[in-house]
Order: C-alpha cells, then sequence, then structure tokens
C-alpha cells in the first residue's frame, strides 16, 4: 500500500477534473513540519522506503525544502507528484538532492491550458532532471483527448513511462464536483488510448494505466495491440493512504470526504492499514457499475469494476463506522471466540486469529493497556455500561473515558478483534 504527503491542496493551476475539490486552499492549509516528522517517523518505523509527495502543487510549500530535508533524513526516499510548474528556487533544490533518492511523477495538461512560460517551465524541469527517475501522467476527460504533445515530450526528454488515467470522481465536494469520466463510457476511449500506447511505444516509451481501466472496456482487437507493445493495464483498484494536511489519514484523495481517519485516532502505520483494508473489503462488496461483474470470472481477482469512488457509496458509510461509544452505546460486543491470547512481555501481548482448522490467520501485537481494556469486554455488558465502570475504576471523566474507548474500539472494529455477541 503506497503513502503520499498531501503537504497543502493549493495549486498554480485549476484542473476541472482535480479531486482536491473540497480541501481548503488557503494559505493556512499548509502540512507544518511537525506533522511532516511524525508521518516520517512513523513510515520509517513500519519499514516504508519511500514516501509520496503531492498536493495541490507541493512545491508552493513555503517550506517545501525543510520538508524534501526531514524526509530524507528518516532514510525515506521521495516520489514527488507534481505538475513540473515550480518555482525557480525549487527547481535548483530539487537538482542538489541525491538522485538514487528522489523521483518524479509529472501530470503533464493538455497542450493549450499552459501559458507559454508554464510550457518552458516545464521542459526547463524535463532538461534537469534525470529521465530514468521521471514518469509524465496524463489524466483524460475527453474520448478525443490529444496526446501528440505528451509523445513530444517523451520522445525530447527520452522518457520511459507514461501513466494515464481517465478523471476519477471525487467525494470531497458534492455541492460542486469535479469533472470526471462515467465508467459506463470507459470503452469510448480505449481505440485512442490504444493510439496513443502505440505512438508512445515508437518513441521508447511504455504506457501504465492508473489503476483506473476495467476488462471489458477493451475489444479483443485492442487487447491484441497492447499485448503487442508490452502496454499495462492495472485494472484492480488499489487506493493510496493519503495524509493530508492537518494529519488527517484519507482513504485515497477521491474518497477523502466519505473515508478518513483523524489524526488523534492512530499511533502507528500498522493500524492506518488495518482500518483500510477493512474498509477496502466491505467496498469491495459495494453495488458495482455493470449487472455483468456479478457473473464475471475475473471480478474480483483480476478485475474490481473500476475506482471505488465510481460505485454506489451513497450507504457505503453504513458498514465501513467503526464502533464508537456515543452511537454503540447498547451494544454488546465480546473477544473472538478463535482468538488466541499469548503474553509476549509486561508490556505487550500477541492477540492471534486462529482459523477452525488451527491455521493462524492474522496477528496483532496489543499493548498492555489495550489487552486490560479487553477484559470488559465479556458478552454480557453494554459499551455504556462498560464505560460508566471504567469511570468509577479508574477515576477519569465522561469526557476522557469517551476518548480511550473510542480509540479503543477503533483498533478493535479495524483489527476484528471483537464480535457481536451472540445469544
Amino acid at each position: 500500500m503506497p503513502f503520499n504527503l498531501v503537504i497543502g491542496s493549493r495549486c498554480n493551476k485549476a484542473c476541472d477534473y482535480c479531486f482536491t475539490r473540497g480541501l481548503e486552499r488557503g494559505a493556512s492549509n499548509w502540512m507544518p513540519l511537525p506533522v511532516v516528522d511524525r508521518l516520517c517517523g512513523m513510515l520509517a518505523d513500519a519499514g516504508v522506503n519511500y514516501a509520496g509527495v503531492t498536493g495541490g502543487e507541493p512545491t508552493l510549500h513555503p517550506q517545501f525544502g525543510r520538508i524534501a530535508e526531514a524526509i530524507l533524513s528518516y532514510g525515506l526516499d521521495i516520489h514527488l507528484k507534481s505538475n513540473g510548474i515550480w518555482p525557480d528556487s525549487i527547481e535548483r533544490l530539487v537538482s542538489e538532492i541525491d538522485p538514487q533518492r528522489i523521483s518524479f511523477l509529472l501530470g503533464v495538461l493538455p497542450r493549450e491550458d499552459y501559458r507559454a512560460k508554464e510550457w518552458e517551465k516545464l521542459r526547463s524541469i524535463l532538461r534537469r532532471i534525470p529521465s530514468a527517475k521521471c514518469t509524465l501522467g496524463i489524466t483524460i476527460l475527453s474520448p478525443m483527448f490529444c496526446f501528440d504533445h505528451i509523445v513530444d515530450l517523451a520522445s525530447e526528454f527520452g522518457i520511459g513511462q507514461v501513466r494515464w488515467a481517465l478523471a476519477h470522481p471525487s467525494t470531497n465536494d458534492r455541492n460542486t464536483p469535479n469533472s470526471s469520466v462515467s465508467i459506463s463510457d470507459y470503452a469510448l476511449y480505449a481505440d485512442r488510448l490504444v493510439d496513443m500506447s502505440e505512438a508512445l511505444f515508437a518513441v521508447g516509451a511504455r504506457t501504465v494505466g492508473d489503476h483506473s481501466s476495467i476488462l471489458c472496456m477493451w475489444n479483443v482487437e485492442q487487447e491484441r495491440r497492447l499485448d503487442l507493445i508490452g502496454s499495462t493495464q492495472i485494472t484492480t483498484c488499489e487506493p493510496t493512504v493519503d495524509f493530508l494536511p492537518d494529519g488527517k489519514a484519507a482513504y485515497c484523495l477521491p474518497l477523502a470526504g466519505l473515508f478518513s481517519l483523524d489524526a488523534n485516532s492512530y499511533d502507528s502505520l500498522d493500524m492506518v492499514v488495518a482500518y483500510f483494508d477493512k474498509i477496502s473489503r466491505a467496498l469491495r462488496s459495494c453495488k458495482l457499475p455493470f449487472s455483468q461483474c456479478e457473473t464475471c470470472e475475473s471480478y474480483p481477482g483480476i478485475c474490481h469494476g473500476g475506482c471505488f469512488a465510481h460505485k454506489s457509496l451513497e450507504n457505503a458509510t453504513a458498514y465501513t463506522n467503526s464502533w464508537t461509544t456515543q452511537s454503540d452505546s447498547n451494544r454488546v460486543l465480546e473477544l473472538r471466540h478463535d482468538l488466541e491470547v499469548r503474553r509476549q512481555n509486561q508490556d505487550r501481548c500477541y492477540l492471534t486469529m486462529v482459523t477452525e482448522k488451527g491455521r493462524k490467520e492474522a496477528e496483532f501485537i496489543a499493548t498492555e493497556d489495550y489487552h486490560r481494556l479487553l477484559q470488559y469486554f465479556d458478552g454480557n455488558t453494554t459499551i455504556g455500561e462498560i464505560q460508566s465502570r471504567i469511570m468509577a475504576d479508574c477515576r477519569l471523566s465522561k469526557e476522557e473515558t469517551t476518548k480511550i474507548l473510542d480509540k479503543f474500539l477503533l483498533i478493535s472494529w479495524s483489527y476484528e478483534t471483537l464480535a457481536e455477541y451472540q445469544n
């Protein structure tokens, strides 16, 4: 699962398809350095190799240089996702970073959307950065999109890979939604995408579909042509965890309006991954875009029916909301019967999910505090009653207890260590 730091939502362009629409765009929405430090430490502790850095246009961040420094100091490489229209100072700064420690995904707009100086700036950037570390990206809105300028850039600067995406919808602002391509129209784009892939192949570049294609958008002849040139189409939706400027973790920017974790609700990357893995499993059961998806042998293993943001998510929160003290005060939960508790040391214990056949299914290393709270969930006591007991036992206020219990319930829901009590 990739991870991005969305260090700000301000941008020097205004693309209709941008899925950061709905995020605050003011100067106050820059990611502060302490948040960068916390997130980088978390990524490094989890053994992650690199951090994606994106926006908005990330190079506009007034402390971009210090952010790059911080990321590298944690042993993380930088994958910079940008439109390539950088301030001069950033162009110099980036060129001084060890080329082995930084890679680039530069989103290229339609040629007519550039002013002359912006186009020259993009070309200047491409001259400066190593072509082997650069991928060009194109987000597509029209079935008759132009790609000649992409081919020209790839040819002139020796770019070996171009990543394309059909514009995804966004859940961030329902009142003024971004422009996107309906999944029912994907097949209308297929011929043009094949033409672009072949033109790029002729100048030494291969194309990769960015988690947005579906198998049934291609006919047999189109698939044959793509296979001949080794073009890759990714037909499984594998969202990226995007950390927003305030530290909130979102399950991919297009879904940030529906699924996110408050910065104070997680202490480790493992927790974030567990939460969004469970969200992902739930989303795969949402209404699929086409009736034939239900019987398609490629779903859900090879094709996910398109980006999750296309699905009917209006009722998704009904089964993707975790338990909370307030909304579930009458709910009775208990330790899962297939959960084996093994103490590791004084501070930690293993909670291991074991199948009926005795095969280990998953393992969660719990803190002593978590294990202590787990004892209250005996299958006889409601969450509301447990809250009252903890207030009495630990002499805590209702507000303090709610905060502790909500975090405990979020962890338990994500790792599935508790289950509904069955009579």
